[in-house]
């Protein structure tokens, strides 16, 4: 559109498919558990708890990222700046090995979820299996972004993220057929995982559909040129038209989408999930059920809105939001569980905390979105002006962010859960 900083609507909605079928396998297994928690918090020996077991299973796999860092730098300074691989055969080919591993470790869930050969206390393959898995996980953020931004328009790093965010909605969709946790529960957990393992496989054949088609890297770039022109323009000067139409332009800088993503992250990955139980169980275990299940099915909506509406002061105000009051209630309530805010008319109390729940991981949807166009935007003008700059850096320090702030609060509200009062069964 003329005058917008960036072209982010894609202009082939078939491969913009594609890559939304990507993105589903960047967390689907780890979601999938999430969608289960009601069987696992009342079945495994570790009961409420078991959240932050999982959390912390999640979590511990960020060494990972620091060492796909590490790696990738310490070979570039070997190979001199020399490149034996392409980007797109590069993240292609790791992205691959990323969903076979997945369909590895759902096929162990399916088959020894509730198997405890280690000890009776605590889960122990169910734990590693989680904790396997988030390994490639944890690395999507460090793959699956960079993936996407070999595409011409940022509307392609918006379905990733859309990807990302239904990898959470189809364990859901898939949740609310079974009805864990219920006394009506339609299929068993086996089942479950057995289901989930499918759709993994069809996001490999979406990877190789992309690879293979004839929207594959090496002709989509040869008519990048032809369909996007994307001028040579000084960003400074950008900044200027965008002040000139009241856009808030230090919401731009790198800095700010860096810290922006450490905290959104940390408080969705690192917090939300962990207090989940303190915060809704009081109301009935119905309300965690309903709360898990939502709060997967619907942050999709979040991330395909910005293809329609892209404003920065709309963004701006929604993180306040966030931040300043859904964010501070669910804490509140956390922290005064089992007794929290109205527990004397549970349906009212739980209906609003699954309302402030689902507000929150919807709102940090669309946000995060944001943030990946941003970063798209900032990594075509980077490398406009430094040809031989390393592509993908930019995307790279964005998700060691990403991983960054759920290490750090998952950590901290770990210790604070398990190691102190502060939350009571």
């Amino acid at each position: 559109m003329p005058g917008e900083l960036y072209e982010h609507r894609p202009r082939n909605w078939v491969l913009y498919g594609l890559v939304v079928g990507v993105g589903v396998s960047s967390w689907l297994v780890i979601n999938a558990v999430w969608s289960e928690l009601a069987v696992f918090a009342n079945v495994l020996p570790e009961g409420w708890a078991i959240a932050s077991y999982i959390v912390l299973a999640v979590e511990c796999a960020n060494v990972c990222p620091l060492c796909y860092v590490l790696i990738s730098k310490l070979f570039l300074c070997l190979s001199k700046g020399k490149q034996y691989w392409t980007p797109e055969a590069s993240l292609s080919s790791t992205i691959a090995i990323m969903q076979s591993w997945g369909v590895l470790m759902c096929t162990i869930l399916a088959c020894a979820w509730n198997i405890h050969p280690f000890s009776s206390q605590h889960s122990g393959i169910f734990l590693l299996a989680i904790a396997g898995q988030s390994a490639m996980a944890t690395l999507s953020s460090l793959v699956y972004f960079p993936f996407s931004a070999l595409f011409p328009s940022s509307g392609y790093t918006s379905a990733m993220q859309l990807g990302v965010a239904f990898s959470g909605a189809i364990p859901s969709i898939l949740g609310f057929v079974q009805a864990p946790g219920t006394d009506h529960q339609r299929f068993s957990v086996d089942i479950f995982f057995w289901c989930i393992c499918l759709v993994q496989v069809l996001t490999f054949l979406c990877l190789v559909s992309i690879v293979l088609s004839q929207w594959g890297f090496s002709k989509l770039n040869a008519a990048v040129e032809s369909v996007y022109d994307f001028p040579s323009v000084n960003y400074d000067m950008q900044l200027k038209i965008s002040s000139s139409k009241n856009v808030i332009s230090w919401y731009n800088q790198f800095w700010v989408l860096l810290l922006n993503s450490f905290l959104l992250n940390g408080m969705e990955n690192g917090i939300l999930t962990q207090i989940s139980t303190y915060a809704c169980m009081p109301y009935g275990n119905q309300y965690l059920e309903l709360q898990s299940l939502l709060c997967l099915l619907l942050p999709p909506l979040g991330c395909f809105v910005p293809i329609l509406i892209l404003k920065k002061p709309v963004c701006l105000i929604l993180v306040a939001i966030i931040y300043f009051i859904f964010f501070p209630y669910i804490l509140a309530a956390a922290l005064m569980s089992p007794d929290p805010v109205l527990i004397d008319n549970p349906t009212v109390g739980g209906s609003i905390m699954v309302f402030v729940y689902v507000s929150i991981r919807v709102l940090i949807a669309y946000t995060k979105t944001v943030n990946w166009m941003q970063i798209h935007e900032r990594m075509v003008q980077e490398s406009e002006t430094h040809k031989n700059k390393p592509f993908g850096d930019m995307s790279m320090w964005a998700g060691c962010a990403q991983q960054g702030g759920s290490f750090f609060f998952c950590m901290l509200f770990f210790s604070l859960i398990n190691f102190t009062s502060l939350f009571n069964q």
